[in-house]
């Protein structure tokens, strides 16, 4: 600075002092150009800097918490087409409640016959599909959301199925899983 007789900026030099942390300093010449004074000067950036490196930090972990949940998407959109295909092959058709008794999920090859639609059932509640009117549907699942499994019967048409139900807890909340399954010869008694 002194030998080149011109302000020289060095914006982040940590040179500590005592009490004005970091610090500047540009020449002061005399007439003839000549050094006369260094004159120092310091702007407290430690807020400034620390905040810059959280963000820094937040932004790589934002996206290193994007690609988790970009491979967790992947993950669970292979599992669902999986668990698709596996209820396109049941007999029957498989269904969960929520403990309001609301349908949370549906699967299965009779569906249709069921009277469950196969997209837009979930948030139905359980009375808005032939599986829930039917006589001792409501019983059986709130028996099961009372951790005792139960089975009830119901007939579409020509077409007598039985319906088991038993507790289900998907992680967060409780509800029911059941499984309609199409049965031959005569039904139960009562």
């Amino acid at each position: 600075m002194l030998a080149g007789r011109a302000v020289v900026e060095i914006p982040e030099e940590p040179i500590l002092t005592r009490k004005n942390g970091q610090r500047w300093k540009i020449p002061v010449l005399r007439e003839d150009g000549t050094p006369r004074y260094l004159v120092g000067i310091s702007q407290d950036i430690t807020e400034r800097r620390n905040a810059d490196e959280d963000l820094v930090r937040s932004a790589q972990q934002l996206r290193a918490a994007n690609r988790e949940l970009q491979r967790a998407d992947l993950t669970i959109r292979a599992a669902l087409h999986r668990l698709d295909f596996v209820g396109r092959q049941i007999p029957g058709a498989v269904w969960t409640t929520d403990a309001s008794l609301r349908l949370t999920f549906v699967c299965g090859a009779r569906l249709a016959a069921l009277g469950i639609p196969a997209r837009g059932a979930t948030g139905q509640p359980l009375t808005q599909v032939p599986v829930g009117t039917a006589p001792g549907a409501i019983e059986a699942h709130e028996s099961a959301l009372a951790d005792r499994p139960s089975r009830y019967e119901i007939r579409i048409g020509d077409v007598r199925y039985e319906v088991a139900t038993e507790p289900y807890f998907d992680g967060t909340e409780s509800g029911v899983l059941a499984l309609a399954v199409p049965v031959t010869g005569p039904p139960s008694p009562g």
